[in-house]
């Protein structure tokens, strides 16, 4: 297969939870996934059309259901481990959580869903081709799909924590007993005390894999990778600042700092934090012709700004994670009448109000997609 015959694939779901949907013959038949869009619309009744109304060039999206014919192997299950396998696929589909997939291209994309519906085939028997089959219907309630961050998404190889072989070591754990009684604990899963896996010994931060490493999700039988989102991971194994977003830094500043900065969100972004570094006296901060302005003096060393309105000042990046000193957003001024927003292609950013020679920025916004 050449890597223009794979990249022209169309979306292909991965993974929910830690439910790792094995080799695209995972999924039956064609998975079913509609977008609509907000608008008003009322019909003109001497004229041809409608009137319609919107609150931007860009429209909004309404939440969206996504449906899968799923079928789970069970060749290599034990008899033994039938319960402990089902209990945990049930338990997997009732938790809300991260729905994984592929985009055409290559992307690795992630949604918030719920499970809407569950229907069960056969009981939960098995079939004659070695898989439990059910139809499963997700609830996209913000109606976007995220592209994955390369600093806190990792992939673990998943010969090494299958979840069917997980389940099976801690079937068998006599320690399963006082599993609550663990750290490792987070919802009452006796697997996460039983097993290394758990400790993500061999996760891969997805920004250091080469090659086209999107291909291996489309192996029929097989999967190669399970996906995991850990922030702690990220900070632990990349420092804080990676977390922070694109980052721009100079020297011998007076006052100004102006840069442009590329943005691959195809939906405008709207959840943006803005964290920098340096001295500064009545900062504004602009991105795309709106201004954000604070007043006082913040001489700490790290400033960051969020669109939700919350502000710290910190001396140290590890602090933003810990105890940071929270200012009051009664310093805060939107001199627009609104927060900022990030668009597809090159965005521009302005800082006013530095009082130190050397600075830098950080911009954090969500990368969307749908």
């Amino acid at each position: 297969m050449t890597s223009d015959a794979w990249k022209s694939k169309p979306r292909r779901f991965i993974q929910y939870n830690d439910l790792v949907f094995k080799g695209t013959r995972s999924i039956n038949g064609t998975p079913s996934e509609t977008i609509t869009t907000k608008y008003g619309s009322t019909e003109y009744l001497l004229r041809h059309g409608s009137y319609v109304t919107a609150q931007d060039t860009q429209l909004l999206i309404k939440e969206d259901k996504i449906s899968l014919d799923l079928a789970i192997e069970t060749t290599n299950w034990d008899l033994e481990t039938v319960k402990a396998h089902v209990d945990f696929i049930k338990e997997q589909l009732i938790t809300r959580g991260k729905l994984w997939a592929i985009d055409t291209g290559g992307t690795l994309i992630w949604a918030n869903v719920l499970l809407d519906s569950y229907t069960p085939t056969y009981e939960w028997t098995y079939r004659d081709d070695g898989a439990i089959c059910f139809q499963v219907e997700f609830n996209n309630y913000s109606g976007v799909w995220h592209k994955a961050d390369g600093n806190t998404t990792f992939l673990m190889p998943y010969e090494l924590c299958s979840w069917t072989s997980m389940l099976a070591n801690c079937f068998y754990n006599s320690d399963c007993d006082n599993c609550e009684n663990t750290a490792w604990v987070e919802r009452g899963f006796c697997e996460n005390c039983a097993l290394q896996c758990c400790e993500l010994g061999d996760a891969e931060p997805l920004c250091s894999l080469r090659g086209d490493v999107e291909e291996s999700f489309f192996s029929q039988c097989d999967s190669v990778y399970r996906v995991v989102h850990n922030c702690e991971l990220g900070r632990n194994m990349l420092g804080s600042e990676k977390l922070w977003g694109q980052a721009f830094c100079d020297t011998c500043i007076e006052d100004i700092f102006t840069t442009k900065f590329y943005a691959d969100t195809v939906l405008k972004s709207r959840n943006i934090t803005v964290t920098l570094y340096g001295e500064f006296e009545n900062p504004e901060i602009t991105i795309n012709d709106t201004k954000v302005k604070l007043e006082g003096k913040f001489t700490k060393g790290y400033l960051s700004v969020s669109s939700d309105g919350r502000i710290y000042e910190f001396e140290q990046a590890v602090e933003l994670q810990c105890e940071p000193t929270e200012i009051s957003n009664t310093v805060l001024t939107l001199c627009d009448g609104k927060w900022w927003t990030v668009e597809k292609g090159f965005n521009q950013l302005i800082v006013q109000g530095i009082t130190s020679s050397h600075f830098c920025a950080f911009i954090n916004y969500e990368r969307l997609t749908y």
